[in-house]
């Protein structure tokens, strides 16, 4: 959904946000919304890159070995850092260990 929003931000100039919106089929106050969450996002994207840096940087330390549980662990030693975090860091690829797989 966000390359419509994407498209629709660099051609409302020339066409106008109702019409793009109409035939994209969708709504314009999402288009709207979208646009007031870009600050939300910019600060949660600087915050996620500041954690995957320290996630690499715990992974790197513990030579590979730490898993999403025990840099959980020294996450929360450091500050506030929940583990949904952590796994959302893992799963973008913060490390090599890559996201926690399910058990067979």
């Amino acid at each position: 959904m966000t390359l419509r929003w994407g498209f629709i931000s660099d051609n409302r100039a020339g066409f106008g946000v109702q019409r793009i919106c109409r035939v994209l089929q969708v709504s314009r106050s999402g288009f709207y919304r979208w646009i007031a969450g870009a600050k939300a996002r910019e600060v949660r994207q600087a915050a996620d890159d500041a954690l995957a840096a320290e996630i690499r940087e715990i992974h790197t330390d513990h030579e590979g070995t730490y898993g999403v549980r025990r840099v959980h662990a020294e996450l929360r030693g450091f500050g506030a850092h929940g583990e949904p975090q952590a796994r959302r860091a893992a799963h973008a690829g913060a490390w090599a260990g890559g996201p926690p797989s399910a058990a067979p």
